[in-house]
């Protein structure tokens, strides 16, 4: 990408230096930032070249990636103000549905320091500490007819309706097909990614070796609940389906803009930095992968970014998602990825539990006929959780399209409702 060149732009008294992300008019530094200063750096490096909208979005947010084309219009407004407002740098091709730099751009070498007159903000003595909000997902089934046992309310977001058990622990999400989902959370400070992975996973381990609180809750939730030896999925109560983690960053310790952007996306896949506790040498190699990371960026092609450019920052991988807000006006994405996970997870281990039935012994008619009411609720179910109203906003239906993406529960309803029709 453009933001990463190890060369400079000149132009009209102006000087790029894309590798420091910085931008002077004469010796007077222009604030420009984020995907902004990415889009200049873009048109800039190709002068009198007609970009094509898709052109763009490609060499800025990547390949396969949806901008609504208002907020293409909205950074096109920030570059023409920080060049001066009048919209001369660059200019809009009506009719072809892209942009063209018509200044006389060349490449030069870059300084080997920066300007002496750098703003202190943009080199900054870097904090100690990162605070985040880690909120953990872990599903289990309860039996199919639990719902109706509890006498709690009825609560409803846009992609669920549950009932709440509010324990100290965390609360028990419990969602008509009889799943129950955990919800977790915690505000944690670290000094290192790496810190935070190993946390992580020996919490994961803690659930997952049934060593955790919610292991016991759990059980003493279950045995309260009547027993219906018709249910297919008897076979399934109580068991904890896996782990997923959402990492809220709230207060965060990089200040360079691609820093920041890299660190929010190690956030939803911390996997390669952790490690042991207690084995010094492995975190200092995983702390020294933190940095390269930090400095040279972390691709992943299973990590998928989502939110509102300027605003909204989120990204989702199998492994995890993370979720920063850049802009203090006001948005609900942070409340609703946590309610929109809940009914995913919920779901996710639903089906599972469906789809290991349907692998073994064989069904008895009766059986098969309960199974199929349960298969039905799940392609219902899915159905709701895809569907985008008319009104939802782009960050809201990027972060559902991204989570669907890489939690992959599409395809297991698929492959389960075939399974059930071989049946």
């Amino acid at each position: 990408m453009a933001n990463i060149s190890h060369y400079c732009i000149q132009f009209d008294g102006f000087f790029l230096n894309p590798k420091e992300r910085l931008l002077f008019k004469g010796e007077e530094r222009v604030d420009l930032r984020g995907k902004d200063f990415d889009i200049l750096v873009y048109l800039a490096d190709r002068p009198n070249l007609f970009v094509t909208h898709d052109e763009l979005l490609d060499g800025v947010w990547g390949p396969d990636t949806y901008i609504d084309d208002s907020n293409i219009t909205v950074h096109i407004a920030k570059v023409r103000s920080a060049l001066g407002g009048d919209g001369g740098y660059v200019e809009t091709v009506h009719g072809r549905k892209g942009y063209r730099f018509v200044a006389q751009a060349t490449r030069v070498p870059c300084p080997s320091t920066r300007p002496v007159d750098v703003p202190a903000w943009i080199n900054p003595v870097a904090k100690s500490e990162f605070s985040v909000e880690c909120h953990k997902f872990v599903p289990v089934f309860l039996g199919t007819n639990a719902y109706i046992d509890f006498e709690e309310a009825t609560s409803e977001s846009l992609w669920s309706e549950h009932k709440i058990l509010e324990k100290e622990e965390g609360g028990l999400y419990v969602l008509p097909a009889g799943v129950g989902v955990w919800h977790i959370s915690h505000d944690l400070d670290f000094t290192t990614l790496t810190d935070l992975a190993t946390w992580r996973r020996n919490t994961y381990r803690e659930i997952n070796e049934d060593r955790h609180v919610i292991t016991t809750s759990t059980s003493k939730i279950i045995s309260m609940l009547p027993q219906d030896a018709d249910d297919p999925l008897a076979s399934a109560r109580g068991k904890i389906g896996y782990v997923l983690s959402v990492m809220i960053l709230n207060a965060p310790m990089w200040e360079e803009p691609s820093r920041l952007r890299t660190a929010i996306k190690l956030l939803s896949c911390l996997t390669p930095l952790q490690s042991e506790e207690g084995d010094e040498q492995a975190r200092e190699d995983a702390i020294r992968l933190e940095n390269e990371l930090l400095e040279t960026g972390f691709a992943h092609k299973d990590v998928v970014e989502f939110g509102l450019s300027g605003s909204d920052l989120g990204f989702a991988s199998w492994a995890g998602v993370s979720y920063y807000k850049f802009s203090g006006q006001p948005s609900r994405l942070r409340e609703r990825i946590i309610e929109f996970e809940i009914a995913v997870q919920g779901l996710w281990w639903y089906t599972s539990c469906i789809k290991k039935i349907c692998l073994s012994a064989p069904l008895t008619p009766k059986s098969k006929r309960k199974l199929s009411a349960l298969v039905g609720a799940v392609t219902r179910q899915m159905g709701r959780l895809k569907t985008i109203g008319a009104t939802e906003v782009s960050s809201q239906r990027t972060m559902c399209e991204a989570i669907l993406a890489t939690s992959r529960l599409e395809s297991l309803v698929d492959d389960t409702v075939k399974l059930f029709n071989q049946i």
